[in-house]
């Protein structure tokens, strides 16, 4: 009796020893992926700001370049007038 016993639990604890290992393996694969999900939400975040910021500033600069043309390509065509009939061109 007692040998069948021994038979029976050396039997049923190998199984359980294996998926108990492949259970560890799993589940730090699982926290190593989280891990690294987090991270990368992280960075990903953190580009995201970065490219707002960018497209804020590339914006004001277009803005302010439009401006800028508006007020000396007026003036540059008004000296170019002046010069023309100063010059007698």
């Amino acid at each position: 009796m007692i040998k069948r016993a021994r038979l029976f639990f050396a039997e049923t604890i190998v199984p359980i020893e294996k998926i108990h290992h492949a259970v560890l393996k799993a589940d730090i694969r699982v926290h190593q992926l989280t891990k690294t999900l987090c991270w990368r939400t992280v960075e990903s975040t953190a580009l995201t700001r970065r490219l707002k910021r960018n497209i804020l500033l590339r914006q004001g600069a277009e803005k302010s370049l439009k401006k800028s043309r508006k007020r000396y390509g007026a003036c540059s065509w008004l000296n170019y007038i002046a010069c023309r009939s100063t010059c007698g061109i």
